[in-house]
């Protein structure tokens, strides 16, 4: 009898064949028939055949059919792809995935992954991938509800099976499970939205540990480069990533195993581009900008060896130092990327390098090649200017000149050895590191400069004589290894450039006068030789001897010989440290005119004619010539220099010997070459004339090619220039007007000799008289730019200085200036000079101190003509102050722009002055003028000369008026000394209105009043009248609505918008409010002519500003709502919200003030919010800043009208508003917290609802201070949580005095916003912080409740909410709930202790569940181990000082009598103290918290456990006087300090008795500086506070014991000096502080007693 089946089948075998007869004909077909489609499709629709399809699959797994199984799956799989790609198999396939990934049907798929052999588990990875690609990923969600990614099995997918970690090609292959895993996690996470495929990737860390730790040995090219591309798009190039997630997701060890796929040579190319995006690419890479101060300590701490750097890039670091650049280029290549891209590691890398294969050793290895490489690759790096300039330590600035792996011993060893390769490689190292030193030595910080030096010196560079000997030694065999000899000449340049050390050198002889064997490197050796030592055989290189030509005329001519582009250069270096010493020329580097060194034009005139005549006999002939002559100046240099003398203007002796001995030259075109060598003298600033006179009396001919130079250069052109390639220099001297725009188009200059080219080229265009300044002006401009663009180059580069050739001396520009030549051409080039310097100089301030001749220049330069005044009124720029108010006296048009650029300068002027210049006032100078008097304190003599002064001068009016508004107590001597005043005049009037304003001259209000009645009858009579906006101001105060009311039906003065929306208009309408008929015409016209000024300009005129700042007093005077009619108010809201004058603040205002006086509920309030909140000018899209504080505080003023109209419905408004709130103290963030409020009381829904992930920022992550509070995804709201700020909250606190409500007033004023604004920024210090984002401190309130909402730190249990305590301490934000324990907002207090005491109940409850699965240990072997692994229990073992704080927060809340502010924050900054067992204050502090069951009120935390040394408080530990006792006491003094902020405080410390024990101690020899300071800080903290002088003063004779200090103190160190400062200030404050009964104690002696500390 057969056994009876377990389980019975109850699939449908038809169906089945059905279903596999369909897809064989479909996977037989390219491409299915729309009918074959639609056939499938119907037999699928069935409910019965899919269910056939699901029963199967569930049949087969049931009972072990691993054949059936397997090919269901893949049957499966089929189907779902065919479903992917036709839509008719859409409906179906959806069903079928919902069903096999239901509840019931996903364990199925654990039973395939468990069985572990590809038959079964790949075709069920298979489907799975399929199932989430289908309809891009819309099952993704289903699959991870109900699949538990837990399952031990999924991380052990991916390894290796035995067979496969013997061969790893089996495991390459599509039937590896492996591969088939890899490809279904991919498929998972890429399908899954940004948010949950973080959530992945942070949850299975184990499945991405083997994923990542097989791939460089197990995985295909192609699986690799499908998993560099998930990491590339779907995390680097996640947008909505942070870069904080970003590296969490990485962490240290992907980076890393990437690197083994270097060793991959099919994907070199592709890992290399993805670690180099990942980390250098600053947008969407690893890479956090490092914009901190050099001196800054934040950042993450890398320890190596003995050192510890702070860095921002931990993760990278670790990346590079996992390189091996020494086995491969492409990662030497890499580590050069990044340390290029983040140089804030290249001192860290160094002395990793170092540790790592230790100090550089020459041998010549591979190893060694490769770092040698490393090493110049890394000196080669350009050194950040903030690290030069920074108080870096000289220890880390030498790391990016010299790596640390490169030692004295390294360059020694390098020198000495017998390896040719290895000796040059060791000489280029150092001539790269001496080269880094110099272009970076002029910028180094100062106080550390000397310090690098020494450094250098002493550890890192050879002995000097070490290189003297290696140089040597090149020359004791031939051939010599000339490569080497350069290196090392360079090497000895640097030495004695820079370490200025140097010694005598001697030249082997180089026979330079075989030219055929002399090539560029031999004039190379030559210059560095004879720049060392004048004394060697070489020194005669002025006289020929047996060769051919001398040293100085075979260097000449190697130009021409040898045909290198670079040589005249290089030629002109060396035969300039050739002459330039000596008597033969004149010295460029003096005062004259000479712009640069003569060699120029001997190179450039040999060089020409040798081209020209191209014959080696005329040439030889010049060349004897220029022998000859240097021969004969050299040696008898006085007697030229006397012939000189006789030619006039100083000029160069050597070109008289040479014309001299031309004569005797033995070639007919010897001419040419005098004309040249002329010609190229004159173009560097030798003396024309002179040398004219040389030529006539040697030749008796003065008669040149170029004496008429513009109208010469075609001819030149022609004869000198063919097809070949023109110098930059020789086309601007050289090409005729005709040519030169053209030619220099496309072309830079690149040296000085270009810019002086330039210079030249544009004097003589200025000084030509045959061409106008129309034939000239374009290329004038082009040249002017060509020369501003290389000065800009050459001023803002980094390492290039002017050497020998400053462009900014007077001898360089002048010609190009004012100089006494009256020509429009020389006005015009005058004026671009200037024009060009002002541009350098905003371009870099520091250039002022270059521009010192310019400034003497423009300041001593006087002339009559008015041309020149305008350029020399234009030029006052560049004066100092003192020097500008010289020209105070100078002509009108100088004497303006002297007014203008004070003003604009706030210089102070002196009174006397300003009253002298009245007479001079113009419209063109008067705002300025009227500017200066306003600050500036005038006698009362003075007053009254203005006064007369102003009856010449109309304009002094203006300036009387705004003395009267800055001093009225003048009005009184005005008044007196009225004068005439021209009523005519719009000066004169406004003048008589503000002297009305401040005098209350009942005779002059009614003179007023009927003046402009006159005037406007005049007005209404003739249309004609000036002032008129004046007169209708004068009339504010009459009964004349009547006129006002003729005035506005009368078309002269209602079509003139500057009459009748004037400022003087609006003040008219506010003082008749009464006249409801007027009121209502003229603010109807004044919104809609606003209106229609916001809609039609682009740019506001100053003017329709003025008027809308004037029309305050009337929007607070009126509801202008139900004046005007709401429709037309409703559309100019609807304008003004929707352009971009919702950043001014001026609108800003004008816009609050029409919303704030109005209870009218017409107000379109709905659609004026999403206007304004979606306008994308609005500031509030901006993160706070110094700038846009107050534009920020009016814009949600606004926004809090509208909200007030009436309730917002739509919570998309709250999404958007959230998006500017940043959860702080700042005034705008309170108001958008009460907005908030109010929208979510509407709506009845809180927006936690929407938040869809929470990120806490570290506080030395870039990101803290360039990320918003809350931001928005696709996915909902995260919210970023700054610990950088919750320490600004704990640092900064002042909660505990200081209320940060909004005005109480139940319809707050103009003045009650302004106020709430003023008291804001004054707690948090808005004026003298700049960074006002960065110093963000939270909103104690509004952060309690948010994260009491974050399910990450709060969960609801059965009977409790579980807090994780160890992540609050963590994070500080349990200190940060602690300190607001003693806020002076009850409610902040109450959620605070509600808090802690669910933080108090979780701890109580862990603790016993911790006692629960110890007594479970005793009884059962192994189960407390399990607990440790168990992720429901693993929590309750991460956190071992969960007792301590037990108690620590038992005694905080067990505490009934209220503790002083100043108890309770010492005490929350005990919190990190008790959370680091290695803080030498954790054994006091701990003991101090099991010393009782209650904190006392009146007890500073630590202080007797720390001041007294002897006790018998067995709590208080033993307590000796030991080397923690300073550090211990300075943290006291300084949490004190810190905690100080409530007057109750003063009670605290009158009965702790720490100022007798402090004060006494301030007599201790032992106590350092730093102690000192912190003392006296502790007094100016309590000086402070109210009452708090008067306690110092009355209860410790404070002021006595500063006198005491101020003896004791001697000012012989600097130290001293700045205790006697601290001291001297702290006196100061006592006095500003103190009480009147501090004066009655002190018998009025307060004074002197303070007198007697300053003194």
């Amino acid at each position: 009898m057969s056994k009876k089946a377990k389980y019975v089948s109850n699939i449908d075998t038809g169906v089945l064949h059905q279903f596999s007869g369909y897809l064989d004909v479909l996977d037989k077909k390219e491409e299915p028939t729309p009918e074959s489609l639609q056939s499938f499709s119907s037999f699928l629709a069935s409910s019965q055949n899919l269910n056939a399809l699901v029963q199967a699959f569930s049949y087969y797994s049931t009972v072990n059919d691993h054949s059936g199984l397997s090919q269901i799956l893949q049957k499966l799989v089929r189907l779902i792809r065919l479903g992917i790609s036709y839509q008719e198999l859409h409906k179906p396939c959806s069903t079928l995935i919902q069903d096999i990934l239901s509840t019931h049907n996903i364990k199925i798929f654990y039973r395939c992954l468990n069985n572990q052999k590809a038959g079964i588990t790949n075709p069920a990875l298979r489907l799975l991938s399929s199932s989430l690609e289908f309809r891009k990923g819309a099952y993704v969600d289903l699959f991870l509800d109900n699949f538990d990614l837990s399952l031990k099995v999924l991380p052990q997918l991916l390894v290796p099976i035995k067979s496969e970690m013997e061969d790893p090609s089996k495991c390459k292959t599509k039937s590896s499970i492996r591969s088939n895993f890899i490809l279904f996690w991919v498929s998972l996470c890429t399908q899954a939205n940004p948010l949950t495929r973080k959530d992945l990737l942070f949850n299975n860390r184990k499945i991405i540990t083997n994923w990542i730790k097989y791939m460089a040995t197990h995985d295909s090219y192609d699986t690799i480069r499908q998993t560099l591309t998930f990491l590339d798009k779907y995390i680097i190039e996640e947008r909505s990533y942070k870069k904080m997630t970003k590296c969490k997701i990485f962490g240290d060890y992907i980076p890393k195993k990437l690197l083994e796929l270097y060793g991959v040579e099919a994907v070199r190319d592709e890992v290399h581009e993805f670690l180099t995006k990942l980390a250098t690419d600053h947008e969407v890479g690893l890479v956090f900008s490092d914009d901190r101060n050099m001196t800054d300590t934040t950042g993450a701490s890398v320890t190596i060896g003995d050192h510890t750097f702070k860095i921002h890039n931990k993760l990278i670091f670790s990346l590079i130092a996992s390189c091996k650049p020494w086995t491969d280029l492409k990662q030497l290549d890499l580590i050069v990327s990044v340390l290029s891209a983040v140089p804030e590691l290249v001192p860290c890398y160094n002395y990793n390098l170092g540790q790592t294969i230790g100090v550089h050793d020459p041998k010549l290895s591979a190893l060694y090649i490769a770092e040698s490489l490393l090493l110049t690759k890394i000196i080669k790096l350009p050194v950040a200017e903030k690290v030069l300039e920074s108080n870096s330590p000289a220890s880390l600035v030498v790391e990016y000149i010299c790596p640390n792996s490169l030692r004295r011993t390294s360059f020694s060893k390098a020198l000495s050895t017998d390896i040719g390769l290895v000796r040059h490689i060791g000489s280029q190292l150092l001539v790269d590191v001496l080269q880094k030193l110099q272009k970076s030595y002029p910028f180094m910080n100062p106080d550390v400069r000397n310090e690098v030096l020494e450094i250098l010196i002493n550890q890192r560079l050879p002995d000097f004589s070490l290189i003297i000997g290696a140089l040597n030694d090149c020359y004791k065999s031939e051939p010599y290894n000339k490569l080497l000899i350069v290196n090392l000449l360079k090497a000895c340049e640097y030495y004695q450039a820079v370490l200025n050390q140097s010694v005598p050198m001697t030249l082997p002889k180089i026979n330079i006068g075989q030219e055929n064997e002399f090539k560029a490197i031999d004039l190379t050796i030559l210059e560095s030789y004879l720049k060392f030592n004048s004394d060697s055989q070489q020194s005669k290189w002025f006289n020929a001897g047996t060769a051919k030509n001398s040293l100085f005329t075979t260097i000449l001519r190697l130009p021409y010989r040898l045909k290198e582009a670079h040589m005249r250069t290089k030629v002109v270096g060396v035969i300039s440290n050739l002459i330039d010493s000596s008597l033969s020329f004149v010295d460029c580097r003096q005062e004259n005119s000479i712009l640069i060194t003569q060699a120029y034009a001997l190179v450039y005139a040999l060089d020409q004619f040798s081209r020209y005549v191209k014959n080696e006999e005329d040439i030889d002939a010049i060349c004897k010539t220029l022998d000859e002559a240097i021969s004969r100046v050299m040696r008898t240099p006085y007697r030229y220099i006397d012939i000189t003398r006789d030619f006039g203007k100083p000029m160069s002796p050597f070109y008289v010997a040479a014309i001299e001995q031309a004569k005797f030259a033995t070639t007919d075109s010897v001419k040419v070459w005098v004309n040249l060598l002329t010609r190229y003298m004159f173009l560097i600033g030798e003396p024309l004339d002179s040398m004219k006179k040389v030529l006539l009396k040697y030749w008796s001919d003065d008669q040149l090619q170029f004496d008429n130079f513009e109208s010469s250069l075609k001819e030149f052109c022609s004869l000198f220039y063919g097809d070949e390639e023109v110098s930059f220099i020789e086309m601007v001297v050289n090409y005729p007007v005709s040519k030169l725009k053209k030619a220099v188009s496309s072309k830079v200059a690149m040296s000085d000799i270009d810019a002086i080219g330039l210079l030249r080229r544009l004097q003589l265009l200025a000084s030509d008289e045959t061409m106008r300044l129309a034939d000239i002006e374009s290329i004038v401009v082009e040249l002017f730019s060509k020369l501003a663009n290389y000065l800009a180059q050459r001023t803002s580069s980094q390492y290039d200085a002017f050497d020998q050739v400053d462009l900014f001396k007077t001898k360089y520009w002048s010609p190009l200036y004012v100089n006494g030549i009256h020509s429009e051409k020389q006005y015009f080039v005058a004026g671009l000079l200037n024009e060009m310097l002002y541009s350098l100089f905003e371009l870099d301030h520091s250039i002022r101190a270059r521009l010192t001749d310019y400034e003497n220049y423009v300041h001593n330069f006087k002339s009559p003509v008015m041309e020149e005044q305008q350029i020399l009124a234009s030029s006052l720029w560049v004066l100092d102050d003192s020097k500008l108010l010289g020209h105070l006296f100078d002509p009108t048009i100088i004497q303006s722009k002297v007014l203008e650029l004070a003003a604009l300068r706030d210089v102070e002027v002196d009174a006397n002055d300003l009253t002298k210049v009245a007479d001079f006032v113009t419209e063109t100078s008067l705002h300025f003028y009227v500017k200066l008097v306003s600050r500036t304190n005038f006698e009362e003599f003075q007053i009254i000369t203005l006064a007369q002064k102003a009856q010449q001068n109309e304009l002094v009016y203006s300036a009387l008026s705004a003395i009267l508004r800055s001093n009225a107590d003048i009005a009184r001597v005005l008044l007196t000394n009225r004068g005439p005043a021209i009523n005519s005049s719009v000066h004169g009037l406004n003048y008589l209105i503000t002297l009305n304003e401040h005098a209350e001259s009942e005779s002059l209000r009614l003179e007023l009043e009927n003046i402009a009645t006159e005037k406007l009858q005049d007005f209404l009579s003739t249309s004609t009248a000036s002032n008129v906006p004046i007169y209708v101001k004068l009339l504010a105060g009459s009964a004349s609505s009547d006129l006002f009311a003729r005035l506005m039906e009368f078309p002269p003065f209602y079509n003139n918008a500057a009459y009748i929306f004037s400022p003087e208009s609006a003040y008219y309408v506010s003082q008749s409010v009464d006249n409801v008929d007027l009121l209502k015409q003229w603010c109807s016209k004044a919104i809609l002519y606003s209106t229609k000024m916001f809609a039609e300009k682009d740019t506001l005129p100053e003017k329709f500003l003025t008027f809308i700042s004037s029309l305050k007093e009337l929007l607070l005077k009126i509801d202008i709502w139900t004046v005007v009619p709401p429709s037309i108010l409703n559309s100019h809201l609807e304008v003004l919200f929707s352009e971009q004058w919702i950043r001014s603040e001026d609108i800003l205002h004008y816009a609050s003030w029409l919303l704030m006086t109005t209870t009218s509920k017409t107000i379109q309030h709905s659609k004026h919010v999403q206007l304004f909140i979606n306008n994308k000018f609005n500031v509030l899209n901006e993160l706070p800043s110094k700038s846009n504080l107050s534009a920020r505080f009016y814009s949600t003023i606004i926004l809090y009208y509208l909200v007030q109209v009436g309730p917002v419905s739509n919570f998309d408004v709250a999404k958007r508003i959230l998006q500017f709130y940043s959860g702080s103290l700042r005034a705008d963030d309170l108001i958008l917290k009460h907005i908030l409020m109010e929208i979510e009381q509407h709506v009845g829904q809180s927006w936690l609802a929407f938040v869809a992930d929470w990120e806490f920022l570290d506080a030395d992550s870039y990101e803290s201070s360039t990320t918003r509070f809350i931001t928005s995804s696709a996915h909902g709201l995260i919210v970023n949580l700054s610990k950088k700020f919750i320490n600004n909250s704990i640092a900064r606190f002042s909660g505990s005095c200081n209320d940060f409500s909004l005005p109480a007033a139940k319809k707050p004023t103009w003045q009650d916003w302004e106020d709430f604004l003023g008291h804001n920024s004054v707690i948090l210090e808005h004026a003298v912080i700049s960074d006002i984002y960065e110093r963000t401190i939270y909103d104690p309130e509004f952060i309690m409740l948010l994260i009491v909402n974050n399910d990450e730190l709060f969960k609801t249990q059965q009977d409790y909410v579980a807090v994780d305590v160890r992540r609050l301490v963590e994070t500080d934000i349990l200190q940060f709930i602690v300190m607001n324990m003693s806020n002076c907002n009850e409610e902040v207090r109450h959620i605070s202790r509600k808090i802690l005491q669910s933080c108090y109940l979780t701890i109580d409850t862990e603790l016993k569940q911790l006692t629960e699965l110890k007594e479970d240990k005793a009884k059962t072997k192994g189960s407390a181990d399990r607990a440790k692994t168990d992720v429901g229990t693993l929590h309750l073992f991460s956190f071992k000082d969960r007792l301590t704080f037990k108690v620590y927060l038992g005694n905080l809340l067990s505490t009934k009598e209220e503790c002083s502010p100043v108890i309770t924050i010492m005490l929350s900054h005990l919190i990190p103290v008790l959370n680091n067992p290695g803080h030498y204050l954790y054994e006091k502090a701990y003991r101090y918290i099991l010393g009782g069951s209650k904190f006392r009120p009146f007890d500073i935390p630590l202080l007797k456990a720390v001041t007294q040394h002897f006790v018998a408080d067995k709590h208080l530990g033993h307590s000796r006087f030991d080397e923690n006792y300073y550090k211990q006491l300075s943290w006291v003094i300084s949490t004190l300090t810190k905690s100080l902020s409530h007057q109750d405080d003063l009670k605290v410390i009158n009965r702790s008795g720490i100022l007798e024990y402090l004060m006494a101690l301030t007599g201790s020899p032992f106590l350092s500086f730093k102690h000192q300071q912190e003392i006296v800080h502790l007094l100016h903290k309590i000086a402070e506070l109210p009452n708090g002088a008067d306690l110092l003063i009355r209860s410790y004779g404070v002021l006595s014991f500063t006198e005491i200090q101020r003896l004791r103190l001697s000012t012989d160190t600097v130290s001293s000096n700045f205790q006697l400062l601290d001291w001297q200030r702290f006196a100061v404050k006592a006095h500003v502080t103190a009480d009147k009964r501090a004066y009655e104690w002190t018998s009025d002696d307060l004074n002197r007693s303070v007198k007697r500390v300053l003194t």
